[in-house]
């Protein structure tokens, strides 16, 4: 994961000695430490002092990446979690197999191109026993625009359980399924309606001191932090803080974080860019944009950068079982 030194907890005069030094992202200079025997904070301690920094500024610094690094034990750690699948064969490629353990997943598109629907897939997957190579996890579903509906998710655990029903070969699988129902599956997928940003805050900093929850889902993102604030510097402040509470509960908890943010005209080309500025950027793992097309079909574009380009792509259809492939 990419830290943006504008987004660490740690004073402004650090983050700009560090950003005069080319340390954009926390990665930078953190690649290079020696990993191979677990992790090595003698290491990460003679990696900060080679900067230009005072003894106390490096000090704070290395408490900070003390608290923020995944270490190869994390890794070992999320590897034993599966990932989310979505049901959808050329998304879960594009995304190298689903939504992972660990990981920040933004999701960007203007209203209809279909993230609200993937969200809610991917919530109601979560919950999918292990014995059919599902997380059967606790759900957060953050709903900032009011698009989470409660009749669609139950359509999708019908569905849902009608196909883990069709699938059943084994003795362990049909034994996880005995007296399982939708509602079952809905009671594991908690619903907090956000009307504005300080009830978001409010959540993630509850959830930074205790998270029991396999996934958490932000839907929108945007919503209350791109129009509600006429002081830009507080609102910089505050996403910074929503991102280092993200980031912990990857970092911490192994949590897959799925967010929904808006797009918007700009730059000199007049392109569509992701709302939330360059800092925000850097948080997601994995940026993916969608649009619906003209003949109702849908498509997943992976991105690489803030900067929308040809990468790879997949397409997929909403239909009433949920998301599937479009052909």
């Amino acid at each position: 994961m990419a830290y943006p030194v504008s987004s660490i907890p740690v004073p402004t005069t650090i983050q700009r000695k560090l950003a005069t030094q080319g340390i954009i992202c926390l990665t930078d200079f953190i690649e290079c430490l020696p990993w191979q025997d677990g992790f090595c904070k003698d290491a990460l301690i003679s990696s900060v002092s080679r900067l230009k920094l005072s003894s106390q500024e490096a000090a704070v610094l290395v408490s900070v990446l003390d608290e923020y690094l995944v270490t190869p034990k994390n890794v070992t750690e999320l590897n034993r979690i599966p990932p989310v699948i979505t049901y959808c064969s050329q998304l879960d490629q594009l995304l190298s197999g689903g939504v992972h353990p660990g990981k920040v997943l933004e999701l960007l598109g203007e209203p209809g191109s279909g993230c609200t629907q993937l969200c809610l897939q991917i919530a109601v997957a979560s919950t999918i026993p292990r014995a059919f190579g599902g997380r059967e996890c606790q759900v957060l579903y953050i709903d900032c625009d009011g698009g989470c509906s409660p009749e669609r998710l139950s359509h999708l655990a019908q569905s849902t359980l009608g196909h883990l029903n069709k699938v059943a070969r084994s003795n362990t699988q049909k034994t996880a399924l005995c007296g399982l129902s939708p509602e079952e599956l809905l009671g594991r997928i908690h619903v907090a309606r956000c009307t504005e940003y300080t009830q978001l805050i409010s959540i993630l900093h509850l959830l930074r001191e205790d998270c029991r929850y396999g996934v958490v889902m932000i839907d929108s993102l945007a919503t209350h932090f791109r129009h509600e604030f006429e002081d830009m510097r507080k609102r910089t402040h505050l996403l910074a803080g929503v991102t280092n509470t993200i980031l912990s509960l990857c970092v911490k908890h192994a949590v897959s974080v799925v967010t929904v943010n808006h797009v918007r005209m700009g730059g000199q080309q007049g392109r569509l860019q992701p709302c939330l500025g360059e800092s925000w950027s850097h948080t997601a793992d994995t940026r993916v944009y969608m649009r619906r097309e003209r003949d109702g079909t849908y498509t997943a574009t992976l991105m690489k950068d803030s900067e929308f380009g040809k990468t790879r792509s997949a397409g997929f259809r909403v239909s009433s079982l949920g998301i599937r492939d479009s052909s």
